[in-house]
């Protein structure tokens, strides 16, 4: 089993080879003279004998903060750092991957090898104006699983005083800190929020008593990325704006005529022939000649859509579930007889969707099919599950809906995963907690992974989890909740991504088993991005962290599905939502060997009995963690709870308590917390100490307040330690301090918000800007990035009932008014407004006539609109597409960017992280419609209207109608806006008032709203669009 490694970023992941030596020369940074190239206070460093020196004291160079002498040359990104050091006085530090700290001279922030006098810190990586202390001296820490004792490496005689030499080496997220040759820390990292991939070196002057930091021979040196990364994506020539990794071919085989549909799944059979699926009905059979002549027949099967299908002994299974006429599900077609029997339904489904039924998969020994469902299509009777029935929303504090309406009412478990016998027996669920995952496929050693979808509405708020590949063991739980309440990536109660890799739309991951490509791609999965025209090759080699190497980058390329051929080519389709399908293949024109790896292993289902299970309870390794605590769940608690009495290992402790708070029916939740109040919540790593409030926070969910007594035993554990000074462990802190009512707590919150510094943006931002695609998108964002430490604490402050000071009231709502000045999701202002809401209904009833209008923002999508010269035109699509051939490139940007405006596009769509929220982000709409896609849909809004943005009509008892967007939904009234501009108006509908709802076939979006436009102004606008402007 590939052992799950916490969050990691994309793109440009690598890992530090066992010896990491390279052939790359070193440069050096220190030329022993003088500080050029170094700029910092000129009262606290000079250069002495050719030592760069650093010196404070008592007197005028006496430090308040800590000051930096900074590196003004660019670095390597992945790199080998070497220097030899002397340290007398307090500590000092060299920074990497570090940033300038706005309005503090000389401040830096990010990861540091910490020069340190006491043993147990020296060589450490503390995270400078972020989490603190991350690995100690000694230890290597994989985030998300735990920490290990490095190898001879307890507290060498190193003496700070004395000339040392040091080594930092950091590829992709490992990084390794030596001194004089020895490893003394270790660090996989997986801290998407905090941690940039490249950045600034800076060495420290650390505020205290006086002291002397001395460095020479500091050089640098690139280090090679992971061994058998491919470093080269070149252009392909006949797609201007596409890029192939280096080495590979592509080329269209078949472009899929409009009368065919848009193809958005396929299979292949065993003489090589595809069967590929139009997501609104259709099965066309793809047979290529050995010239390359395509004859496409369709199968005239009765199913009127299509997500998935599967070819496996003679028959086609298929998942369906956005039939107009209800019948959903997953289908059998027998095709051994060599025409289509009647398709025959083997397990149906109320409902789905796009969010519904997807991928179907054999498992590598053929005894299973594997099957994905997104978050909108309900739990199918199943015969048994591997993974716990007591799922439930476990939310500490009040859950918040979506702003726009996404996903109203749909609750846990959200997606699942599911398997059956090819005979279509033996229902069993494996997996849940998902969002909206479309592909899932086996690695080249048996494990199961899937590619899970962000929820792009959520950008800047401390909940967004991009997307995600997702290992998946039996009984899995990976925490996607409705609306603010998915749970932090740290909860033990479910597992981490494999991979975090940013903003995007997933949509097949297929194993490259079987292709002719070189041994590391027949081994890695393939992940397509649908919004971003993107294939990633993930590599999942045993023992080391998964890492994404981008495989194609394209413009107008929604992929969808793909299969490795017979001739050991990978086909792929492009299409999806009526644009325009196409058939591709990818080969391998290079010289490296093809020969096939070795055949897939079975994978046994771990078991243990009682006692091995609470044994692997304590386990260091996180994932062995999770099996053992949901096997324990299969247990009657009364059998084990006993054993927490007496336990000492943190993490039989802590797991044993949220085990006992999931299954058990309040018998035993005293011992979960006596339990948990025995251990010393400050001598706790933060991963535990996250967990072990947690833990309580389940208690609470499950079980309701604590009693006096226990309330006064948790805070007298865990109160004084916020803050901490580690910020996950302080959001956490936060949640729970402000659910119990802690003592000071508001005043304390604030304080922490307004001190703890500014957040640097998640790296899926800084990796995002590499790529052509991500970096269009979100370069807006980055600016007016928004504090999700602020938010956290308003959204768990919101717990805390009036009457507050009255400069604490002021001090919250100036938040509010200054959030709503950053962007962020298509969400984002909703959220933003709903928690003043929600702050403002905490409030006394003379702190809301107070308060009623603070913090409540500007915002009239109306307002001083860019003017139109005319005259307009009643535009068709041939006409727009004629428009368009005759040319876009250059133009001018600005005046794109007035008519997006004017024509009222901004109101209801965003771009670059700017704009409404009634409709789709149309940031990468040129990277994956073509031009005729994108005429009609301005043309014709009905054509499409998808289920994501589709709109209610509610018809009351009285007969009258309404048009809406359900927010909530509970058993006594619907929660919905009726402006498409300004979701937050909303009003309530009580069910009882309700006779019917509608699906509606109207687009919240209007026709005409172009035909007010000239043609130079229209070419303005379409050039904005697709990104040809200058």
């Amino acid at each position: 089993m590939h052992r799950i490694i916490g969050m990691l970023g994309a793109l440009s992941l690598g890992i530090i080879t066992a010896h990491a030596e390279d052939s790359s020369p070193w440069q050096d940074l220190f030329n022993g003279k003088n500080l050029d190239g170094w700029s910092g206070d000129p009262r606290l460093w000079s250069v002495e004998d050719g030592i760069l020196t650093g010196r404070t004291d008592d007197g005028e160079r006496k430090l308040t903060v800590n000051s930096y002498l900074i590196l003004d040359v660019d670095v390597p990104a992945d790199f080998e750092l070497e220097f030899k050091a002397r340290v007398t006085g307090e500590n000092s530090g060299v920074q990497y991957r570090s940033w300038k700290v706005k309005d503090v001279p000389f401040g830096v922030g990010g990861l540091q090898c910490d020069l340190h006098p006491q043993p147990e810190y020296l060589g450490m990586f503390y995270d400078e104006r972020g989490t603190g202390i991350t690995v100690k001296h000694g230890e290597k820490v994989t985030v998300g699983q735990g920490v290990e004792t490095l190898p001879a490496s307890t507290k060498p005689p190193t003496q700070l005083g004395e000339w040392n030499t040091y080594r930092v080496q950091a590829v992709g997220r490992h990084y390794r800190h030596q001194i004089n040759g020895q490893t003394v820390a270790e660090l996989i990292d997986a801290d998407d929020s905090q941690r940039p991939l490249d950045g600034i070196i800076g060495l420290q002057l650390h505020v205290g008593g006086p002291m002397k930091a001395e460095y020479k021979d500091f050089r640098i040196r690139p280090l090679a990325a992971w061994p058998g990364q491919a470093s080269t994506m070149v252009p392909v020539p006949e797609m201007p704006g596409t890029q192939l990794l280096e080495g590979f071919h592509l080329e269209k085989v078949y472009d899929i005529p409009a009368e065919s549909g848009s193809w958005v799944t396929m299979t292949r059979d065993d003489q090589g022939n595809f069967y590929c699926g139009s997501q609104y009905g259709g099965i066309w059979k793809v047979t290529l000649d050995k010239d390359g002549k395509v004859t496409a027949t369709n199968l005239n099967i009765p199913l009127e859509s299509t997500q998935g299908v599967l070819w496996n002994d003679g028959c086609l299974w298929i998942s369906s579930t956005e039939s107009p006429d209800g019948r959903n599900g997953v289908w059998r077609v027998d095709l051994r007889q060599g025409t289509p029997a009647e398709p025959e339904l083997v397990k149906p489904v109320p409902r789905g969707g796009e969010h519904g039924l997807h991928t179907l998969r054999r498992s590598p020994d053929g005894q299973f099919i594997y099957l994905v469902s997104g978050n909108h299509c309900p739990l199918p009777e199943f015969d048994r599950s591997l993974v716990p029935e007591v799922w439930a929303e476990d939310q500490l504090l009040p859950r918040r809906p979506d702003a726009n309406g996404h996903a109203a009412n749909v609750m846990a478990p959200g997606g699942w995963i599911a398997r059956f016998r090819p005979d279509g027996s033996d229902w069993t669920l494996v997996a849940i907690g998902l969002r909206n995952s479309y592909g899932l496929d086996f690695n080249a050693d048996g494990q199961l992974y899937t590619y899970d979808a962000d929820m792009e509405w959520d950008f800047g708020m401390p909940w967004y989890r991009p997307t995600r590949i997702c290992e998946v063991v039996p009984g899995a739980e990976f925490g996607w909740r409705n609306g603010t309440g998915k749970w932090p990536e740290a909860y033990e109660d479910s597992l981490p991504a494999a991979l975090n890799i940013g903003p995007g739309s997933p949509t097949a991951l297929l194993s490259g088993r079987g292709a002719k490509f070189p041994a590391a791609y027949q081994r890695a999965l393939f992940a397509f991005d649908w919004t971003y025209a993107t294939i990633r090759a993930i590599h999942t080699d045993p023992g080391q962290p998964v890492r994404g190497e981008e495989f194609l980058a394209g413009n107008g390329l929604p992929l969808t599905d793909g299969v490795v051929g017979t001739d050991g080519a990978l086909y792929f389709l492009s299409g999806g939502r009526r644009a325009a399908s196409a058939l591709w293949k990818i080969s391998y024109t290079g010289k490296e060997s093809t020969a096939p790896i070795a055949p897939a292993p079975a994978i046994e289902e771990p078991t243990f009995t009682l006692d091995e299970a609470w044994q692997k309870l304590g386990s260091t390794d996180r994932t062995d963690r999770f099996l053992a605590r949901t096997r324990l769940e299969l247990y009657p608690p009364s059998s084990w709870s006993d054993r927490l009495k007496g336990e000492k290992n943190p993490w039989r402790v802590i797991g044993g308590a949220i085990a006992l708070a999931r299954t058990d029916q309040n018998d035993s939740v005293q011992v979960a917390t006596d339990a948990l109040v025995t251990l010393d919540f400050s001598a706790l790593d933060s991963h535990a100490r996250i967990n072990w409030l947690r833990a309580v926070g389940l208690i609470i969910a499950r079980h309701g307040a604590l009693p006096p007594a226990q309330r006064e035993q948790v805070l007298g554990c865990a109160n004084s330690s916020f803050p901490s000074g580690d910020r996950e462990v302080d959001h956490e802190l936060v949640r729970l301090l402000c659910a119990i009512q802690a003592p000071g707590i508001v005043s304390r919150t604030l304080d922490w918000a307004d001190q703890i510094g500014a957040q640097p943006p998640p790296d899926w931002l800084e990796l995002a800007k590499r790529n052509a695609q991500y970096g269009a998108d979100i370069e807006g964002m980055i600016a007016k990035f928004p504090s999700a430490d602020r938010i956290q604490a308003l959204y768990c402050l919101r717990a805390v009932p009036g009457p507050w000071s009255g400069p604490e009231r002021e001090r919250v709502f100036a938040w509010f008014q200054d959030l709503l000045s950053m962007q962020g999701g298509r969400s984002y202002a909703g959220f933003i407004k709903d928690l003043r809401q929600q702050m403002l209904d905490s409030c006394t009833p003379e702190e809301q006539e107070r308060y009623r209008d603070a913090g409540k923002g500007n915002s009239n999508p109306f307002a001083n609109l860019p003017p139109v010269q005319g005259p307009g035109h009643s535009w068709t699509v041939d006409e727009i597409v004629a428009l368009a051939n005759e040319g876009l490139d250059g133009r001018d940007a600005h005046a794109g960017e007035n008519m997006f405006k004017a024509s009222l596009c901004s109101a209801c769509h965003r771009f670059d992280g700017e704009g409404g929220a009634a409709g789709p982000d149309l940031s990468a709409v040129g990277g994956r419609f073509s031009i005729r896609d994108l005429a009609e849909a301005i043309v014709d809004p009905n054509k499409l209207v998808s289920d994501q943005y589709a709109w209610e009509t509610l018809v009351l008892h009285d007969g009258s109608r309404m048009n809406v967007r359900v927010i909530e939904e509970t058993e006594e009234s619907l929660t919905v806006a009726t402006n498409a501009f300004e979701p937050s108006e909303q009003s309530h509908v009580f069910t009882s008032d309700l006779h019917q709802r509608e699906h509606s076939a109207i687009s919240p979006m209007p026709p005409g709203l172009i035909n007010r436009l000239n043609p130079e102004e229209l070419k303005d606008l379409l050039a904005f669009l697709l990104r040809k402007s200058a």
